[in-house]
């Protein structure tokens, strides 16, 4: 937990902006939805009757969400994002678990960016941190709730005055305990983690809309 600290203090340095920092060098706000594709992020999983480690594999599959961006200084912008998507996630030890099942992962950040270029299509080194919330769509297991942060690049093709076209490429980290266990029932836990951070990486596209 000493590690997500002190990311966590080092992301606020960089890219975080005081939430009332609203109007600053004549920019606006800028609501942006977008779709996109989400990758990697497998678990753990342990065969209670012969102690054998498999793995529990998530799809990579489309996502979807928003952000909401504010200006703040020297062309920096604080940022909100909402990040969704379901996923199926295939268990290779079909005697303790069924073999096809649901999950939804859904990150909450709140963060910002910074300009790396100051050319026409500019690339902005992006991050956030808060919280990652995977949900089983199958009542019988417990959803899990962890600490977050996400890194990326992102870059916006202008349209027009109010619109703009942006891609982001993000790798989002979550914190858990090592060797923690995950999605709990009253027959136990079907997943766990062996390290500190569960990684996906998300690549998106969507339409900047300024206010």
């Amino acid at each position: 937990m000493c590690k997500a600290l002190s990311l966590s203090f080092i992301l606020s340095v960089v890219v975080f902006s005081p939430l009332d920092a609203l109007a600053h060098d004549n920019q606006n706000l800028e609501f942006t939805p977008f779709v996109g594709y989400r990758l990697d992020g497998d678990f753990e999983q342990t065969d209670p009757a012969t102690g054998i480690e498999t793995e529990l594999s998530l799809e990579d599959k489309s996502s979807y969400g928003f952000s909401i961006a504010w200006p703040y200084s020297d062309q920096r912008q604080g940022e909100f994002l909402i990040s969704h998507y379901q996923t199926d996630f295939t268990s290779h030890n079909a005697s303790s678990f069924s073999t096809h099942n649901k999950i939804d992962v859904t990150y909450l950040h709140i963060g910002g960016n910074v300009p790396l270029t100051h050319v026409p299509v500019p690339i902005k080194f992006s991050g956030g941190l808060g919280l990652t919330y995977l949900a089983p769509q199958s009542s019988r297991f417990d959803s899990e709730s962890q600490f977050s942060i996400n890194l990326g690049l992102q870059t916006r093709l202008p349209i027009n005055e109010q619109l703009a076209f942006r891609v982001d490429a993000r790798v989002f980290a979550t914190f858990f305990d090592s060797d923690g266990e995950l999605f709990c029932s009253n027959q136990g836990c079907i997943a766990s983690v062996s390290s500190d951070l569960w990684l996906q990486g998300e690549i998106t596209a969507g339409l900047s809309f300024s206010f």
